[in-house]
């Protein structure tokens, strides 16, 4: 039995001690349209050694297609060339704001110096911090991208539950069954952690 690590980056600061810059790295939001383009020009292809297996198909279909929440789909760019895919939920409490890092497809390295433009993402949506859900990534490349681990313990409350809201830090167990020479890795929106609890009337038809 694991548990999943939850890590955020603050706003305007950060006080991780490895956070790198990478100003030829950039987030370009895309559409349904921009998935195929995408996968013309992505060069990445998933270790056979990683589970859970996912692809470019994977991910328009269980994000982009949602019925009920909206998905925001990421090409993370170095200089001109696509070098991984990141997808983004936004939540709000109240009047505040947050955005949740769902699911990466990329290489590990593709984290590292992404901190410019995480504060980019909060300043362009007006939310008060990211958080990412994953087990698998090296914890320190994750602070090279700005992230900093959150202690469950500690005095900084990073919610889980949104709907319905509870101000508190929880611990995500989970178990999975693989090869030993299996590298697994996931995220947030795999398994059940990022799943509607709360429909509203017509959410069906908007969400069209």
């Amino acid at each position: 039995k694991r548990h999943l690590g939850l890590v955020a980056g603050a706003t305007r600061q950060n006080s991780a001690e490895r956070v790198e810059e990478d100003p030829a790295k950039s987030l370009v939001k895309i559409g349904k349209d921009g998935f195929e383009s995408l996968k013309r020009e992505f060069p990445y292809r998933q270790p056979a050694s990683e589970v859970p297996a996912k692809s470019l198909t994977y991910f328009y279909n269980r994000y982009l297609c949602h019925p009920i929440y909206r998905y925001d789909g990421y090409a993370l760019h170095r200089r001109a060339a696509a070098l991984g895919l990141l997808i983004v939920r936004r939540v709000t409490h109240q009047h505040h704001r947050a955005l949740r890092i769902v699911d990466y497809f990329g290489p590990e390295e593709g984290w590292i110096g992404l901190g410019e433009a995480f504060q980019g993402l909060l300043a362009a949506d007006d939310a008060e911090y990211i958080d990412l859900l994953t087990y698998g990534t090296e914890e320190e490349v994750l602070e090279k991208a700005g992230l900093v681990k959150l202690d469950p313990d500690g005095d900084t409350i990073i919610p889980n539950y949104y709907e319905p809201f509870e101000r508190r830090n929880i611990r995500i167990h989970f178990a999975f069954k693989a090869d030993k020479q299996a590298r697994y890795k996931i995220f947030k929106g795999d398994g059940d952690q990022d799943r509607p609890n709360l429909v509203q009337e017509g959410s069906l038809a908007h969400a069209g």
